[in-house]
C-alpha cells in the first residue's frame, strides 16, 4: 500500500509540474529587420492626401508577436529612441493622431506611387495593448523623427511585456518598471539622408535602396 501511495504522490507531482509548465508566460517576438525611410509629404497618405505632420522624415517597421501560452499577457512602454542619449522620437498611435485619422488605415508608398509593393498600415491604438492567450499580433510602427534628436546614432525600438525577468531588462528604462522583460531592436539607419534625396528617382530597379538596417 505504501508503494501505491508513493506512485500516486509522484504522479500528482508530475501533473502539478505539467500544469505549471503549460501556464508559464512565453512569447515569440519577431522584428522586421529593415526599416523603410519615408518622406511624410510624398510617402504617407490618408484619404489620398499627405499625412498631416511637420516631420521631415519618418520610418516604418513592424513587430510580430505570438503568444502560444494559455496565459493572457500585454505589452507596454512602446517607444523609439536614440540609444546614445535615450531621447524619444515619436511613434504614431490612434491616440496621438487627428480624430479623422483614428481607426483608419494609412497608405504607405515606400517606393513611389507606381510601385506594386505599396501597402496599407493601421496605427496601434496606444503604446500598450493586450496579447491574448493563443494569439498572433502584428504591430505597425510608424516613427516620426524628432527634429531635436539626432538620427545619426540610429534608432532603437523597444517594448516591455508583462513577464518579469532578471536577464532581459532594458538598459534604457528610466521608469520603475525595469523588472519587466524588454524586447528591443536597433536600426542604424545609415544612408537615410541619401534615400530622401533620391526619393523622386525611385523605380523598380533601385527600390532596394529604400531600406536601412
Amino acid at each position: 500500500m505504501e508503494s501505491y501511495a508513493i506512485y500516486i504522490s509522484i504522479f500528482s507531482l508530475l501533473i502539478s509540474f505539467f500544469a505549471l509548465y503549460r501556464q508559464r508566460k512565453r512569447l515569440t517576438v519577431t522584428w522586421q529587420e529593415n526599416c523603410y525611410v519615408l518622406n511624410p509629404k510624398t510617402d504617407i497618405f490618408f484619404n489620398g492626401e499627405p499625412y498631416p505632420t511637420s516631420a521631415k522624415v519618418a520610418f516604418y517597421t513592424s513587430i510580430d508577436i505570438v503568444n502560444p501560452s494559455n496565459v493572457n499577457m500585454a505589452f507596454f512602454d512602446l517607444r523609439a529612441f536614440n540609444p546614445r542619449t535615450n531621447e524619444n522620437h515619436f511613434i504614431a498611435t490612434q491616440r496621438s493622431t487627428l480624430p479623422e485619422v483614428q481607426n483608419n488605415p494609412l497608405f504607405i508608398t515606400a517606393f513611389g506611387l507606381e510601385n506594386l509593393e505599396n501597402f496599407f498600415i493601421k496605427l496601434p491604438a496606444r503604446k500598450f495593448g493586450e496579447l491574448n492567450a493563443g494569439s498572433y499580433t502584428s504591430i505597425d510602427i510608424l516613427i516620426f523623427a524628432n527634429k531635436y534628436v539626432a538620427i545619426d546614432d540610429g534608432i532603437v525600438v523597444s517594448m516591455k511585456v508583462t513577464d518579469t525577468s532578471w536577464f532581459h531588462r532594458s538598459l534604457f528604462s528610466d521608469t520603475n518598471r525595469k523588472i519587466y522583460k524588454a524586447h528591443e531592436f536597433f536600426y542604424n539607419l545609415k544612408g537615410y539622408e541619401d534615400i530622401l534625396v533620391s526619393k523622386n528617382r525611385y523605380n523598380n530597379s533601385d527600390k532596394r535602396k529604400n531600406t536601412a538596417q
